[in-house]
């Protein structure tokens, strides 16, 4: 227990942070709370506004949280095995394999050296097919368009 509280005060944390259907039977509401504890009603708003007070209460709760976590999971679970979509998310989410808004994926294939050496040699029989002229000159054809030098065909 943290020194800051009295016992009352981390008593009454507790019974905020509890479920209503879970909570001690015979202290349902604030009144009783009051009664078991000694004190008025307006003691309790006080309380609220206590530096520190909310954070402890939601420190319960999610240590409460924690202990009912894999009933949690699997009541998700049953809602999402029945075909409920929300929940299907959420649980996809947990798990890391859905993530909000558009995702896209695609497999990338590689190909080997010989693959790609043969798609080039493909490649450079197109070009010379589609874009060599007649040489003029007696020499070489030439790719339409090459420079000095360049896309010389060796035919």
């Amino acid at each position: 227990m943290d020194n800051k509280w009295t016992p009352q005060q981390y008593w009454y944390m507790h019974w905020l942070a509890t479920p209503r259907g879970d909570r001690p039977e015979g202290v349902p509401t604030l009144e009783e709370v009051c009664r078991r504890l000694g004190v008025l009603r307006a003691d309790l708003m006080v309380w609220h506004e206590l530096p520190g007070f909310r954070e402890a209460v939601f420190g319960i709760v999610r240590g409460n949280l924690g202990w009912r976590i894999s009933d949690i999971l699997g009541a998700l679970a049953d809602k999402a095995v029945s075909g409920d979509v929300p929940a299907i998310k959420l649980a996809l989410q947990i798990c890391g394999l859905y993530q909000e808004g558009l995702v896209v994926t695609h497999q990338v294939r590689t190909y080997g050296a010989d693959e790609i050496l043969e798609a080039a040699d493909f490649i450079d029989e197109w070009r010379r097919a589609r874009f060599a002229r007649p040489a003029t000159d007696g020499g070489r054809p030439k790719l339409i368009g090459a420079g000095e030098g360049e896309g010389t065909s060796e035919v």
